[in-house]
């Protein structure tokens, strides 16, 4: 419970330290606030006796005291304070509240919770909220706890601490003697986050209602445990869905083709083929003809991965004699299937037969054109009909977006042909022609073979670029601080807030500094430009910052609206250089700033966080301009970027790697949240990065196809059909298309900020595939 108190301690010491003029600087205030800062408890107590009485003294005093376990004489020591310092009056009431807590007056502390919450522009709304109702329990009063939680939980739905904060207000329902109500929120819990450790304490406590004296709830119903189980298996707790999948077998025996049917999907997303096959063959059989296509599907991809691929074939009997395959849809899917398993198991020649058998006697929509002569001209080539294959690759040429993987393919077919100077032609066009796109660096792996380039690549100089920003707790440098101070001065009637920042930046309170500017920014944004495109998007933690604030978010029309735009040709400039200048918070500055890159290219490719990357990027042994590229393509420099599926931050970590490199780093992650500072994301993700490097011996676009795609997915399609394939066929065969278009991406951006800032034309793409890969990481 101490933990936070002590975070705190450095904040507010840095505030003291800001308020005490350049005159008294080595005063007993300050020295004992610096002690504060290195841990050094006791000698606070010696630095600042009773006798010295002043609000900041008291503070640092009580700090002091906290640590040292001496709860009672600290909330003493914080009487008054709030008075005398309120600008962190809500800081300063939510350590009386701790110490009143840790001192046993558990009524004084949760009023003291309370003014934390109602202090103007309080920052610490929502862990005074649940501190106070933490309280509220112990104090027998379940009731204001539950409306506590529950408004909470209104204001923000997407809490991280969600399953926790539900599972309290199960139990204040109980305490107040509402079961039904208790054990629905319990099963919700149990249900809807069925990973988390709140869940499995919702299912004990759901079992001891069920075993009361009268049951309060149906126990869980079928449509729930299949709903359970899908859930599981979307976090690849596989072995916790199966097991919820047989519970549901024992109580449903009626449902057991369904279940089975899950199971197996289970298993085989799990990677145990063999059992999955065996189930599907035996739902197969009994299948009404409704849903037979799907289990034969797959029950053919298992079989095809067990390497019994003529036996997968055989369940589709032999379409292309069937004159009727061509003229229904049930035929042609069934042809097209076939094809895309024989051509994702090597058989080229047979999945050329089947594709064109499909495409007999008809003619493809104009939607449908490009990728038909896409695939049917690869399926040719692959088969070996390279001549054939090269007159089918001809009229891609003439589309802007198949025109360099026609051209390159072209140029494999002739070379492989024997036409040498064909091929070279080809080569040396593509490079001329696209030396930032993935295309062209495969040309210049070529042409580098054939001996007509050079191989290796120069080291690049580590000057730093215009568009580096600092690191990410500087030192708040004179520079910078002018530079607020003018910006304060001359825009502080507009925009308030940045008066408040200022005096946090003063402070040394930098990462609170960039909150008021993250909060400025946005209400510039909106305030000018409403919803346009140039408008910074209002998430929901955005939201949490506004409600902390207590401010509604600002009016699009209105007085200082109409100001601020009229403002906005010399305002947004300085602002928007201000931000730049602060650090980590780029992701705004390129929205208001004028470029700092001195060419269109650093413009175009910058090096944002250029410290950070740099540290992280030697830490691990990588390349930093492959990390700007992995940036570049994941979150486009945005350190707040939130993906639909949950990836955040810069590298955009999931939340389950997130955890897992965490612990393998020996960091704590309290809510999550912390992925979202550039500092640990980045620190997270080079990690993870250089992990792929090894695990794939560093051929760069199957390290990228793993970053996108997962590693256990490559490591699978490089059993599947990496024998005999070069490295820029594997990568055209790979499944997913956004990984496959991922990895192409990455090479190019890796190649293009090589050539930027390196002078060079980047690192070669090997043209041999290594199929040979480590077991770690798997996740």
């Amino acid at each position: 419970m101490l933990k936070r108190p002590w975070r705190t301690a450095a904040v507010l010491c840095s505030f003291v330290l800001a308020l005490r003029s350049a005159a008294s600087a080595a005063s007993p205030i300050d020295a004992a606030a610096q002690a504060l800062l290195q841990g050094a408890h006791r000698r606070v107590l010696e630095l600042l006796p009773h006798e010295i009485e002043s609000a900041e003294a008291r503070l640092v005093r009580a700090q002091a005291l906290l640590q040292l376990g001496r709860a009672a004489e600290a909330s003493a020591a914080l009487a008054d304070v709030a008075a005398g310092l309120p600008a962190v009056a809500d800081v300063v009431a939510f350590l009386q509240g701790e110490a009143f807590a840790a001192s046993g007056e558990l009524e004084s502390a949760q009023e003291a919770f309370a003014r934390a919450t109602a202090a103007p522009g309080s920052r610490v709304v929502d862990r005074a909220l649940l501190r106070r109702a933490e309280l509220l329990t112990q104090l027998g009063r379940p009731r204001a706890a539950l409306l506590l939680r529950a408004l909470l939980l209104r204001s923000d739905p997407s809490h991280p601490q969600r399953p926790a904060i539900e599972l309290a207000m199960a139990r204040n329902e109980l305490a107040t003697h509402q079961p039904r109500a208790a054990a629905t929120r319990l099963r919700q819990l149990w249900l809807t986050w069925p990973e988390s450790a709140a869940a499995t304490a919702a299912e004990a406590e759901l079992e001891a209602l069920q075993a009361g004296k009268h049951p309060v709830l149906a126990t869980p119903g079928l449509y729930d445990r299949l709903e359970r189980a899908r859930r599981l298996r979307r976090h690849k707790r596989y072995d916790d869905a199966l097991r919820e999948l047989e519970a549901a077998r024992a109580a449903w025996p009626q449902a057991a083709a369904r279940l089975d049917d899950a199971v197996a999907s289970t298993l085989r997303q799990a990677g145990r083929a063999d059992e999955a096959a065996a189930l599907f063959a035996g739902l197969l059989g009994q299948a009404p003809a409704v849903g037979r296509a799907r289990l034969r599907r797959l029950l053919a991809d298992c079989l095809a991965r067990l390497q019994r691929l003529d036996e997968g074939l055989a369940l589709y009997g032999d379409p292309l004699s069937d004159p009727r395959a061509t003229r229904t849809l049930a035929g042609r899917a069934t042809l097209l299937e076939v094809t895309g398993l024989l051509e994702r198991h090597g058989r080229y020649q047979q999945a050329l037969t089947y594709y064109e058998r499909a495409w007999e006697g008809r003619v493809p929509s104009r939607q449908n054109l490009r990728p038909h002569q896409h695939r049917l001209a690869w399926l040719t080539y692959r088969a070996g009909d390279l001549p054939r294959a090269i007159e089918r690759l001809q009229p891609l040429l003439s589309d802007a977006d198949e025109r360099l993987f026609a051209a390159y393919w072209q140029a494999r077919a002739h070379a492989a042909l024997g036409d040498k100077a064909r091929a070279l032609g080809l080569y040396g066009q593509l490079w001329a022609e696209a030396p930032g796109g993935y295309y062209g660096q495969l040309a210049r792996s070529r042409l580098i073979e054939l001996g007509q380039l050079p191989g290796g690549s120069p080291r690049c100089p580590q000057t730093p670029s215009a568009s580096s920003a600092a690191p990410a707790t500087p030192a708040a440098p004179a520079a910078r601080t002018e530079q607020l101070d003018a910006i304060t001065e001359r825009w502080s009637a507009q925009l308030p807030r940045l008066a408040r920042a200022r005096l946090l930046w003063r402070a040394g309170l930098e990462q609170d500094a960039r909150r008021e500017l993250l909060l400025t920014a946005l209400e510039y944004g909106r305030t000018v430009y409403g919803h346009g495109a140039r408008a910074f998007a209002v998430r929901q933690d955005a939201l949490r910052l506004w409600r902390g604030a207590g401010q509604p978010l600002p009016p699009f029309w209105g007085a200082r609206g109409l100001a601020l735009r009229r403002a906005a040709s010399e305002l947004e400039p300085a602002l928007g250089g201000l931000l730049a200048s602060i650090g980590n918070l780029d992701f705004l500055a390129a929205r208001l700033a004028p470029a700092a890159e001195s060419t269109p290219e650093q413009r175009r490719f910058p090096r944002r966080y250029e410290a950070l990357v740099r540290n992280a990027a030697t830490r691990h042994g990588l390349d930093p301009h492959l990390v700007w590229a992995i940036i570049h393509k994941e979150s486009a420099f945005r350190p707040d970027a939130l993906s639909r599926v949950g990836a955040a931050g810069l590298m955009q970590l999931m939340p389950r790697t997130a955890a897992r490199l965490a612990a393998e780093s020996k960091l704590a992650l309290e809510d999550g949240r912390e992925v979202f500072e550039p500092p640990l994301n980045l620190a997270l993700g080079t990690r993870y990065l250089r992990a792929l490097v090894d695990k794939f011996r560093g051929q760069l676009p199957l390290v990228a196809a793993a970053y996108n795609g997962g590693p256990g997915n490559v490591a699978a399609w490089l059993d599947w059909r990496g024998r005999g394939a070069e490295l820029d066929q594997f990568v055209e065969e790979i499944p997913f298309r956004e990984s496959r278009g991922y990895a192409k991406k990455v090479v190019a951006l890796h190649a293009a900020y090589r050539r930027t800032y390196c002078g060079a034309a980047g690192v070669a793409v090997p043209n041999r595939l290594d199929t040979r890969y480590a077991a770690a990481p798997s996740y």
